[in-house]
């Protein structure tokens, strides 16, 4: 398809307003269609998986041979092959009908760039390793997340972020750098609440979510044993974030009418008894779930299914109260669940 026939969409789309009526990152996802939805559409699913397969083996051959002959544990030397592998993978990420295989090789090789870069910097620091990769990891991120255009690498880009921000409020056994982490993970999952999300953004709230998720279970594990040791934390404050963010997806769903008043009220008391009553890690997933249900995000409403589970099987096990307390209180959030939804149904209809 050529360009005037996407400008032309675009301009369609904008003009009678049906790109308002999407969902974050649809726009974009149509008018690439129309770029390259002939080129791939014939390929059978089997195929494209043997030619990814296929691209990463022959990547990671190539590249070890190279990594093994350049790098020769020097971590400048490191960097420099990884900022090289990084800059020659641009071409491949921009252009259009390159196909499945030329799209995994440009990825494998933006990935194994990015992977050289950490190296080189964790190589030559002797201290302060995590403070290091973490300002690292930021640095590449920030100034790759324009020219490198692959979901995929953005997402894992992110992901590292977060993970290197846990590892150093671990090292440095700090409650609040550990807060902080959280605070950014909730920034970037806001971003789903936007309207018209640019689609370079969305791996940045699908890296927040999977991250923010790993960090809850692993901080409400590391509250259930304490014999492990650790960050001496406190779930108050996360609770206050995790309230605020979700008191203002209830006041975006209000404003644009989303959401009734007498539900708005519902689901103000609903957050509050939750943030009493259970952990942050079930207060994270609901919420999650709320926001995909919210945004109409696939994927995070796939998150969400996977790990509210997880957290709920871990905060039942975890109690010290006997099983018919359990029981208890599992047919107690049963009948308010209900209640809440009955009243959220009938204040609906009156107004």
């Amino acid at each position: 398809m050529n360009t005037e026939l996407r400008n032309d969409t675009a301009e369609l789309l904008d003009r009678t307003g049906v790109a308002e009526t999407l969902r974050p990152g649809e726009r974009e996802q149509i008018l690439d269609w129309l770029d390259n939805g002939d080129a791939t559409r014939r390929e059978p699913m089997l195929m494209k998986l043997m030619a990814g397969i296929g691209a990463w083996f022959a990547s990671w051959f190539v590249l070890g041979a190279v990594v093994i002959g350049l790098v020769n544990d020097s971590g400048f030397i490191a960097v420099v092959v990884g900022a090289l592998l990084m800059a020659g993978s641009v071409p491949v990420m921009h252009r259009r009908h390159s196909g499945v295989f030329i799209d995994q090789v440009g990825l494998a090789v933006a990935l194994a760039g990015n992977a050289l870069v950490l190296y080189g910097i964790a190589d030559s620091m002797d201290n302060a390793m995590f403070s290091s990769l973490l300002l690292g990891q930021l640095a590449v991120a920030a100034i790759t997340w324009w020219f490198i255009d692959h979901p995929a690498y953005r997402f894992v880009a992110a992901a590292l972020v977060f993970l290197f921000g846990s590892a150093l409020a671990h090292d440095m056994e700090s409650a609040w750098v550990m807060y902080a982490v959280i605070a950014l993970g909730l920034v970037g999952m806001a971003k789903l609440a936007a309207p018209r999300l640019p689609q370079l953004l969305l791996p940045l709230a699908h890296a927040s979510a999977v991250s923010l998720a790993g960090i809850f279970l692993q901080l409400e594990f590391m509250a259930r044993a304490s014999w492990l040791g650790g960050i001496a934390f406190s779930e108050t404050p996360m609770l206050v974030m995790l309230v605020i963010s979700l008191l203002a997806l209830v006041g975006r769903l209000r404003r644009e009418e989303q959401l009734s008043t007498p539900g708005a009220v519902v689901s103000i008391v609903l957050v509050v008894v939750l943030a009493i009553t259970s952990t942050p890690g079930i207060l994270f997933a609901l919420g999650m779930l709320a926001l995909a249900y919210a945004c109409g995000d696939r994927v995070l409403g796939v998150l969400a299914a996977i790990f509210l589970p997880l957290f709920l099987f871990h905060y039942y096990y975890a109690m010290d109260i006997t099983l018919a307390k359990k029981s208890f209180l599992l047919l107690a959030s049963g009948a308010v669940l209900l209640v809440a939804r009955e009243a959220i149904r009938r204040l609906g209809r009156s107004s």
